[in-house]
């Protein structure tokens, strides 16, 4: 089986959520055939609110194990600076979704309001911009007459 590809501007825009040079992008991405919606966020962020989302949910400590794993997986460029390290240049694997929902067939948004998504990239066969909402009717601005 042949590796999988992965879109390299999807890649440029989770390094850039990933150094907080960006933040909350609103994505839809298509996988396996369903879209799943949701807003991007850094890795470090993603096991930050998984750890309180765990301590919130059972009334202990036990989301600090998440929070260490954020740090040693996703150390900012000052933290790796004042421990002597050099920047990480390393693909990222993974991309993260807060407010994460699967769009349905019959577009229903499951769950609502929405959790934590950790997304393969190889796994996304393609992805927009933007955060699907089936219940918003964009407006569209009226065509502009052709020019005589």
């Amino acid at each position: 089986m042949a590796d999988a590809v992965v879109d390299l501007v999807l890649v440029a825009l989770v390094k850039a959520v990933n150094k907080g040079e960006t933040s909350n992008l609103g994505v839809s991405l298509l996988v396996g055939g369903s879209w799943l919606t949701g807003s991007m966020i850094g890795g470090r962020m993603w096991f930050d609110e998984l750890g309180r989302l765990i301590d919130a949910q059972t009334g202990s400590d036990g989301g600090q194990l998440f929070h260490l794993i954020g740090e040693t997986a996703y150390p900012s460029e000052s933290e790796r600076a004042a421990a002597g390290q050099e920047p990480l240049e390393t693909e990222p694997g993974f991309l993260h979704l807060r407010h994460g929902r699967l769009l349905t067939g019959a577009a229903v948004r499951v769950p609502e309001p929405g959790g934590l998504v950790r997304v393969r990239l190889a796994s996304v066969d393609g992805w927009l911009v933007g955060i699907l909402d089936p219940r918003v009717r964009p407006t569209v601005p009226p065509a502009a007459a052709p020019p005589l």
